[in-house]
């Protein structure tokens, strides 16, 4: 009987050239600049080009209907303006657990800020980073300097001394060997927009009618369907597409504040008003995310969503966020 021999395990130039090879078509703008590979229960992050040790490597890991990704572009937006020509890398890793986010279409939304059809992105799809950074709610980031991790952040709530916290760490990294190098000012400068603070769960919600329910989502092609949302904030984001099965472009949702139409004030550019002052807004197939309005004042109070064609056009929810 002919033993079997032992796999040898791949060296680290093989398991560079494996992630290059395997991982190319999940990466946008760029080769793969890293990859993870499975030891035993952990992942193990590889640098793909080693002169990538030689920059400050900063991975942020986004969920793409958080408004806190948006937080993020437009932070790097700032961070890149403020440090040019300096050896630092940030880099994107997007959670692509959303049917709509398999589309191109959807990421149309984030070419508003500079540096997004720029930066080196890697399509998350089989949710492997989000393993690897042992993410509960909020999503995060890293700083890697010479291949190995030197800070992690959470990107809660607080963002704006988040920020402050990651540019200061940025400045003391890029003057490890240069300790007279000219930087600019440190200070915490305003969002241009909303910060999610809480990501409620579908047991926190309330719905009437038939739902089908599955690990990431909910689906419903009940017309008499409603969901209830308890509301304590300023804005409110849905997350939720069209069900391959729709027979129609776009499916329309009912929404009312405290029983009430949305006031006119405060709607987003995806609710309108009809001529009997009801407030709807339209799920499609490629979109995802919904703003459904925007407060100056906090709110509280109960929303209610009501899916009058989701028989003909179902809807599969994935989520709200709100802030």
């Amino acid at each position: 009987m002919q033993r079997k021999k032992k796999q040898q395990a791949l060296t680290l130039e093989e398991l560079r050239v494996q992630i290059r090879l395997e991982k190319a078509s999940y990466w946008l703008h760029s080769p793969p600049l890293y990859g993870l590979i499975k030891k035993g229960e952990e992942f193990e992050l590889i640098l793909v080009d080693p002169n990538l040790e030689k920059k400050i490597l900063v991975i942020f890991i986004l969920d793409p209907a958080d408004t806190n990704s948006e937080r993020v572009l437009e932070f790097i937006d700032v961070l890149k303006k403020r440090y040019p020509d300096l050896p630092w890398l940030p880099t994107l890793v997007f959670d692509q657990r959303y049917m709509f986010s398999k589309n191109p279409i959807f990421w149309d939304f984030f070419k508003k800020y500079a540096n997004f059809n720029l930066l080196p992105i890697h399509m998350d799809s089989y949710g492997e980073f989000a393993e690897w950074a042992k993410i509960d709610t909020f999503t995060k980031a890293f700083f890697y300097l010479g291949g190995e991790r030197t800070q992690e952040y959470i990107l809660d709530g607080n963002l704006a001394k988040t920020f402050l916290q990651m540019e200061t760490d940025l400045q003391q990294l890029l003057r490890v060997n240069d300790r007279g190098l000219p930087l600019p000012l440190l200070y915490e400068y305003e969002l241009d927009g909303p910060v999610d603070r809480l990501k409620p769960k579908f047991s926190e919600l309330t719905f009437n009618g038939h739902w089908i329910e599955s690990p990431d989502n909910l689906m419903t092609e009940d017309h008499n369907a409603t969901m209830i949302i308890p509301f304590e904030g300023k804005s409110l984001r849905l997350i939720a597409s069209l069900h391959t099965t729709a027979r129609e472009a776009a499916s329309r949702v009912i929404v009312t504040f405290n029983d009430k139409s949305i006031p006119p004030a405060i709607l987003s550019q995806y609710v309108i008003a009809d001529s009997h002052g009801v407030t709807t807004f339209e799920v499609t197939r490629f979109q995802g995310i919904f703003d459904l309005f925007f407060s100056k004042e906090v709110l509280k109070g109960t929303i209610k969503l009501t899916f009058k064609n989701a028989a003909i056009s179902p809807v599969v929810f994935w989520g709200c966020r709100v802030s």
